[in-house]
């Protein structure tokens, strides 16, 4: 039985949360 691997693109997108996270960019903008 080969072990199947745990796939790596769905980890990568949950560690990025734009939407979730606010950008510090936009933070940036609204300081100016």
């Amino acid at each position: 039985v080969e072990e199947q691997p745990t796939p790596t693109t769905p980890v990568v997108v949950t560690n990025e949360q734009p939407t979730s996270t606010p950008t510090p960019h936009q933070y940036s903008s609204h300081s100016q």
